[in-house]
């Protein structure tokens, strides 16, 4: 297998406490902490590695069908900036339990270019705006003409926040949309995010199901 270029990963769970006067949000789940960062480690390099292949065949010569026989890219195989911000991610979700926006919105900014990891035009002016002092939430519904992002990015992050919260579906899609306010302002974007199934409805009289 060739060498991978990937996080390294925290096994710190023993660390791991709760800050005084913080109630976890999920308090009322029933996995100990130490599996849920387990869980959400797990995820971590498996978003990873997938993102660092991936990036390898944006490289002019690399073929789909050596891969598919067993002769994967040689490495050393670099991770994208999705890597980076899940890194993010992770740090929050083990140093807090939960999604602080303010906090996570500051720790994108600052490994922006730490190094640089392929970062969008969008992302990089969002997050360099952030880093200069201007509020998240401004930057991140200036994009696109004031709609806000509806790109992919938050979800090739997040991952690891459905692992961490594994036992609380209903949590994990709110901290999935906190997490992808940050840069994602378009409100259809964070509706895929935080999707939950929907109860199915009966068409109205004169609509069909396809056309309603």
């Amino acid at each position: 297998m060739a060498a991978w270029a990937g996080p390294t990963p925290w096994r710190e769970c023993e660390n791991s406490v709760v800050p005084v006067g913080q109630t976890p949000v999920h308090m009322a789940g029933t996995v100990d902490e130490c599996t849920r960062l387990d869980l959400c480690y797990d995820s971590l390099h498996g978003l990873s590695v997938g993102d660092a292949l991936g990036a390898q065949f944006f490289v002019p010569g690399r073929s789909v069908a050596d891969l598919a026989a067993g002769r994967p890219p040689a490495g050393v195989w670099q991770w994208t900036d999705d890597s980076q911000m899940a890194c993010s991610v992770v740090a929050e979700l083990r140093d807090h339990q939960q999604i602080d926006q303010d906090r996570l919105a500051g720790a994108f900014a600052r490994r922006c270019e730490e190094p640089y990891r392929g970062y969008g035009p969008g992302a990089v002016v969002i997050l360099h705006e952030i880093r200069d002092g201007r509020p998240w939430q401004h930057a991140a519904r200036a994009a696109f003409g004031g709609q806000g992002s509806c790109g992919n990015g938050t979800a090739m992050r997040v991952a690891p926040v459905g692992a961490y919260h594994a036992d609380n579906p209903a949590v994990a899609a709110e901290q999935a949309i906190r997490a992808a306010e940050v840069t994602h302002a378009h409100p259809r974007r964070h509706r895929r995010r935080g999707r939950r199934r929907p109860r199915r409805r009966r068409p109205a009289a004169g609509r069909t199901a396809s056309t309603g």
